[in-house]
């Protein structure tokens, strides 16, 4: 199924932007590299939502995960946070 595909895409696009972004040599990069983690949690968080509309996931165990995916995105940005600092 296509959104499952996507989804995994999205869901590992977080970690490996944050490591990728780990091996960078200036702040603004790794900054940048978070935010881009960021924006896949948010698509994480869309793919979730679509497999939950179209049956592929039941709402209990859907509403687990996008709680799991917005805490990721908190410390995310608690990250960006410190690290602008």
């Amino acid at each position: 199924m296509v959104v499952t595909s996507q989804l995994r895409r999205a869901a590992f696009g977080i970690a490996t932007s944050i490591a990728e972004g780990c091996g960078k040599s200036t702040r603004p990069e790794v900054l940048r590299y978070l935010d881009i983690s960021a924006g896949s949690a948010s698509e994480t968080e869309h793919h979730l939502v679509t497999w939950q509309d179209i049956g592929g996931i039941d709402a209990r165990e859907c509403e687990e995960l996008l709680a799991r995916v917005a805490a990721i995105r908190r410390m995310l940005y608690a990250l960006m946070r410190n690290l602008s600092d």
